[in-house]
């Protein structure tokens, strides 16, 4: 029996080199891969933060705006009110509503009384020297938009002593009306006030 003896050695193999480099290449791709994925789940965790972020914001801006829209119509509404109550609670002085009832007079028209209510002229006896003059008044006064309402109470004749020997007749009748106004309180301030204001500028 023979047994042969080889005593050279064994000759590596060339491939084996390239398959361990291979394998290092596969597995720092891997890693790679694994790292940039890991990279992307990061960065996209964080978008959605950041628009999450984002969306937040806008909705507390827009909360915020709203508040003040809100808060600027309560405060409109409420000056705008406070203004409607003090002009409806300021007085309405006498002075300025005589120069008024006088404005609307014919030259010859005097008035003798006025009795002044708040709201209304209860009883204001005016002298003319015909009865058609009163009749023009009351239409004035109609046409007037300080006047709600007007009317004649009464109207009666009474002579007037003119003797001073220049005229046969020594009598001369005068009118005197006495009327009803209503008066619209909201357009007689509102004058009033504009006309204050003029003086003081």
């Amino acid at each position: 029996m023979l047994v042969e003896i080889n005593l050279l050695p064994k000759k590596e193999s060339r491939n084996r080199p390239i398959f361990v480099l291979a394998g290092l290449l596969l597995f720092l791709l891997i890693i790679g891969l694994f790292i940039l994925f890991f990279i992307g789940q990061l960065h996209k965790s964080e978008t959605k933060a950041v628009d999450l972020q984002i969306q937040m914001t806008k909705q507390l801006v827009a909360a915020e705006q709203q508040k003040m829209i809100d808060s600027g119509a309560s405060d409109s509404s409420e000056n705008l009110q406070n203004a409607v109550q003090w002009a409806e609670d300021y007085p309405l002085k006498t002075v300025p509503l005589l120069r008024k009832l006088t404005e609307l007079l014919p030259d010859s028209g005097l008035i003798q009384s006025l009795d002044y209510q708040e709201a209304s002229v209860s009883q204001i006896v005016i002298q003319f020297d015909t009865s058609r003059e009163a009749a023009y008044y009351l239409r004035a006064l109609l046409d007037s938009d300080w006047v709600v309402n007007a009317k004649i109470l009464s109207l009666t004749t009474e002579e007037q002593d003119t003797e001073n020997g220049l005229g046969n007749d020594p009598f001369i009748p005068r009118y005197y009306a006495e009327f009803a106004i209503d008066l619209n309180q909201t357009v007689l301030k509102a004058e009033t006030l504009d006309q204050q204001g003029g003086e003081q500028e």
